[in-house]
């Protein structure tokens, strides 16, 4: 007998879809270039939209901290200090590294912009930061405590006041001009629903229905519509941002990491064999540092890639194999991202260790 299909399949393959998000967000930011050809558009489709790997991110993370909250039941205090140890020491040496290169390059960091930065504060007064994400995901570590201890009383009565409220503040923040902080806001619903999920799959209710399953199936073919339609139309929307391209993940997220773990567990088999058989610890190397190499790529990595015209001088040659945009330099940019992320990884751990 077939067993059923259970949301267990995304805690099973949780470092793995997390390893597909940042792969994702990779070639987003990389801006990978593709030929104009119909035979393309997949793919196209698939970078311009890397930002979603974004969505896997929060809905992950809503996901195990729930699972931290029913498994070790601990204090408020407690539960600050693992989230803070588990993101900042990655997060502080990168900035560190970053502000330093813009500074040697471009000579225009000063101790205020340094001080914004290492402390979050800068999204939130200022408008600026390094990486948004960070911010972003502390302010819901803050509230989470909170949250765990209400859902446990209305479950999804909360589920669904907490998603109208984001959408309603996504609202308000366009009428406020103050459109910044969108890409925050519309985060939360897939961060709680991935709280919810893990928290069915707790207690027993994991399992996926067939009714379930089309819902999912329905819910992923929309999102894959509300996408398309945004792509052919965000011209129009280019004036404002109106948070339109954030909208259809909040449909689209859950489905999207359900569907990719039955893929994972169907092609197990396969992915076994000789040939295919890096394919699963790959996802998971890359899942294991995920953070870090969000760090890394974009801020490091590609702004001393940026700057590499300037600070060495190339032959004509030289410097059109390593223009931006060749797909040789985007492979590079990769591995040298990969290995600087796991030594920031390895660094990070031992530091936890030393304060834990």
């Amino acid at each position: 007998m077939t067993p059923p299909i259970s949301y267990n399949l995304i805690s099973k393959f949780r470092t793995e879809l997390m390893g597909l998000a940042v792969i994702w967000i990779f070639l987003f930011h990389s801006k990978i270039y593709f030929p104009k050809s119909v035979l393309f558009t997949p793919l196209r489709i698939l970078v311009s939209t890397g930002y979603g790997g974004v969505d896997i991110f929060f809905f992950l993370s809503g996901y195990g901290l729930m699972h931290h909250m029913l498994a070790k039941n601990s204090s408020c205090l407690s539960f600050y200090k693992s989230r803070f140890l588990k993101i900042y020491p990655s997060y502080f040496i990168a900035s560190i590294v970053a502000l330093g290169i813009s500074f040697v390059i471009y000579n225009n960091v000063s101790i205020k912009e340094a001080v914004l930065v290492l402390t979050t504060v800068g999204f939130w007064t200022e408008h600026y930061m390094i990486y948004w994400f960070i911010p972003a995901i502390i302010s819901f570590y803050l509230m989470y405590p909170f949250f765990y201890s209400y859902y446990r009383k209305y479950e999804i009565s909360l589920l669904f006041l907490v998603v109208s409220v984001s959408i309603l503040t996504c609202v308000l923040l366009v009428a406020a001009d103050a459109t910044h902080f969108i890409k925050l806001v519309s985060r939360i619903p897939v961060f709680v629903l991935g709280s919810h999920i893990c928290y069915l799959c707790a207690t027993g209710k994991g399992d996926v229905s067939r009714k379930e399953l089309f819902i999912n199936l329905v819910a992923f073919i929309f999102f894959v519509i509300l996408v398309i339609v945004y792509l052919l139309t965000k011209q129009y929307w280019s004036s404002r941002d109106y948070g339109f391209a954030y909208y259809p993940f909040i449909l689209g997220t859950l489905p999207v990491c359900l569907f990719a773990g039955i893929v994972l567990e169907k092609l197990s088999p396969i992915l076994g064999s000789k040939t295919f058989k890096w394919l699963i610890p790959f996802l998971f190397l890359c899942g294991s540092a995920s953070l870090e190499i969000y760090l890394v790529h974009i801020q490091i990595v590609f702004s001393l890639g940026e700057a590499l015209p300037r600070l060495v001088p190339l032959s004509e040659t030289k410097s059109a194999w390593l223009f931006y945009g060749h797909y040789i330099e985007y492979f590079l940019y990769f591995i040298v991202t990969l290995l600087l992320a796991h030594v920031l990884n390895k660094i990070s751990a031992f530091i936890r260790l030393q304060l834990s």
